[in-house]
């Protein structure tokens, strides 16, 4: 079955299986009790052709990875960072990494300067870069902006509440959850601002043009960009948290006229999507 086909929920418990909450967002995900197995299989990646129904194959290009691998517009969404009375750039210092860090650094920057969302640049402003370990084995690159957060005036512009974005589902009963493709990066960083996001590593400084993810003000940010461009739409048959998107319709209502129409308003903004965590 296709990630987007629409599926109506079951309401009970079902053994096995977990229904939780990430990032306070609406996810839901299932666990399911497996035999284990030492014996490894490889199971061919499926194209965006295979993981996507022919309804949306119109739109088919949203999925495409080498899409999403390119600088954002300008918007006048452009993450700006607003400093403090007073404040004066803070230099941090390198961090020592391990050797798969290093190898994870390097092919960083290189991907990044290749599709020109960071450039080389020298800073009063530097943070530095660790990385955390992802679910899949992978690295996580971070980058400590502890002391820029601590004299930039901050985004209040709130985030839905877990409940509130609960209850807006409660009368529906047919649903499809989006996850959009490089997340805040689909926002770029305001003309001026982008030496004070600067990160430092041996390799040198470089400036991101796209929005990080632990600037203090980029929450805010993406949440009233997505609300924005969904507006009419949030609290109708759209809720969305911050990256995950989900469409929500009634018994009776075309669910995939709603989707079509969430998937055209996306691709108009220049946004793309991750197939293998689109469901329904």
């Amino acid at each position: 079955m296709g990630p987007l086909i629409p599926k109506n929920p079951s309401c009970g418990l079902v053994p096995g299986r977990q229904a939780r909450m990430i990032n306070g967002g609406v996810y839901a995900a299932c666990t399911l009790a497996l035999p284990q197995s030492n014996a490894k299989r490889t199971i061919p990646a499926k194209t965006p052709a295979e993981l996507i129904p022919t309804t949306y194959h119109q739109l088919l290009l949203m999925f495409v990875n080498k899409n999403a691998k390119v600088l954002p517009p300008r918007r006048r969404y452009d993450f700006r960072v607003e400093l403090l009375p007073g404040a004066t750039p803070h230099a941090g210092r390198i961090i020592p990494l391990l050797p798969a860090e290093n190898e994870a650094l390097e092919t960083l920057i290189n991907n990044r300067l290749a599709s020109g969302t960071i450039q080389q640049t020298t800073s009063p402003w530097a943070a530095p870069v660790l990385f955390t370990g992802k679910k899949d084995g992978n690295l996580r690159p971070c980058f400590d902006y502890r002391k820029l957060n601590a004299v930039t005036v901050k985004n209040r512009y709130p985030l839905p509440l877990t409940m509130d974005l609960v209850d807006s589902l409660l009368d529906a009963n047919t649903f499809t959850k989006l996850d959009l493709r490089n997340a805040y990066g689909n926002l770029r960083v305001a003309k001026g601002d982008e030496d004070k996001l600067v990160f430092i590593c041996k390799a040198g400084q470089f400036a991101p043009l796209t929005m990080p993810c632990r600037p203090t003000r980029a929450p805010g940010f993406f949440q009233y960009f997505i609300q924005d461009i969904m507006l009419g739409r949030i609290g109708k048959d759209v809720a969305a948290y911050l990256k995950d998107i989900m469409i929500y319709t009634q018994k009776g209502t075309n669910h995939t006229a709603a989707v079509t129409s969430v998937l055209e308003t996306l691709s108009k903004h220049n946004l793309w999507l991750k197939p293998k965590k689109c469901k329904s």
